[in-house]
């Protein structure tokens, strides 16, 4: 059931892309790869970070847990069609990735300030209630636009928003410390390829994965009180999309929302940003040699809850989003890991066949309802069947 799901959205996404961003002199669509991801392959500190090391690779032993809170919910099937048509006027071309100009160095308490107001908490309970653990996540805004990164394990709930009735499970986005609901989302983008790999993890108290593919993207489109509005303008972390200067050793602020030794209750209403300068410990590649995953050591981020939180270099740039930890009882003696912004971007490629970029620019909302519209039904019918099972 699953295979055949994935081949229809494969073919849906073909028929999507062809009529949403049509571009001349590039290859068609080619079907993701099935990553490898028994091994993570090291890179040596002190060579390039594209130059694989070839007197030693280090193989990791080590499961690592997947940050997520996670309530099983009962089944309902449902039933899903694609829509092929396209609106003409949300087609656009594909860009480049422009190379970030030189930005000087600041200091780590204005980027903890200014990542502080970038990040969000992505907060999601159901009607239901009872006993029912609220799912919690963070995320990062990277638009002014009000565009919101984050990991696909914490997105993937949006993919189930009318699940046994409609509004079934409700996500708002949250901003400050304490965090306070402020603002509604929708789902921009959510990676197939995590989805088809991992949608068994749905149905686990404490699935596992190594990050590869963990992403999504959000789109604020309201506040939660209707007699407001959103603001002109969010503040935001740029990306950081060329890894080639980042190296084992550099210092890098996280921030997230922690929440693992809380209750629900603590949750709901007294959820707290924590950050933490720490450094770069090592760097890992998922194939060609590219730095796609890097270590950051324990900390007191290195929580359930933080996914999805910032690592944030000392340019005031996004060099990546959390995405897993190893498991070991106290924050200290935990590996916190994140994927980089070049993984996320080329991964995204691999999947949409035109970049990053090319989806933030122009109308994100249409692009958006286009892929709630196509996509997104059959990826919830791949998480719906596990549910089912």
């Amino acid at each position: 059931m699953k295979s055949t799901v994935y081949f229809i959205l494969m073919g849906a996404v073909v028929i999507l892309l062809a009529a949403f961003f049509y571009a001349p002199n590039e290859v068609a669509f080619e079907a993701v790869e099935k990553p490898n991801i028994d091994t993570l392959e090291s890179f040596d500190e002190a060579q390039d970070k594209k130059v694989l090391v070839e007197e030693e690779v280090q193989e990791v032993e080590e499961v690592v847990k997947t940050e997520q809170i996670i309530e099983e919910i009962p089944v309902v099937e449902e039933k899903v069609e694609i829509i092929a048509e396209i609106p003409e006027e949300v087609m656009t071309e594909q860009v480049e990735v422009v190379q970030a100009e030189e930005v000087p160095q600041l200091s780590f308490s204005t980027i903890n300030e200014v990542t502080r107001d970038a990040l969000v908490n992505i907060f999601c309970t159901t009607k239901s209630g009872g006993s029912f653990k609220p799912i919690t996540g963070s995320g990062v805004v990277i638009d002014e636009r009000g565009i919101i990164l984050t990991n696909a394990h914490v997105a993937q709930y949006f993919l189930l928003k009318d699940y046994l009735v409609e509004d079934f499970i409700n996500c708002v986005v949250r901003s400050g410390s304490p965090a306070r609901p402020l603002y509604k989302a929708k789902l921009v983008f959510i990676s197939p390829s995590w989805v088809k790999e991992n949608a068994n993890g749905i149905i686990q108290q404490e699935p596992k994965g190594t990050g590869e593919n963990d992403f999504a993207l959000l789109l604020i489109t309201g506040r939660t009180d209707p007699t407001k509005t959103i603001p002109e303008k969010f503040s935001f972390i740029p990306l950081l999309y060329d890894t080639s200067n980042v190296a084992i050793g550099d210092n890098v602020l996280l921030a997230g929302y922690p929440a693992g030794f809380l209750s629900g209750i603590v949750i709901s209403r007294n959820l707290y940003i924590s950050s933490a300068v720490t450094q770069i410990m090592e760097v890992f590649t998922f194939r060609d040699g590219t730095l796609d995953l890097f270590s950051l050591g324990g900390s007191v981020v290195a929580q359930q809850g933080s996914s999805g939180g910032a690592v944030v270099n000392d340019k005031n740039e996004l060099v990546g989003i959390i995405v897993t930890s190893t498991v070991a009882e106290n924050t200290g003696d935990r590996d916190l890991r994140a994927i980089t912004i070049e993984h996320i971007n080329t991964s995204f490629t691999k999947e949409m066949i035109f970049n990053l970029q090319s989806l933030l620019i122009g109308d994100v909302s249409a692009k958006a309802d286009i892929f709630n519209e196509n996509i997104a039904p059959l990826l919830t019918q791949l998480l719906v069947d596990e549910l089912d099972k």
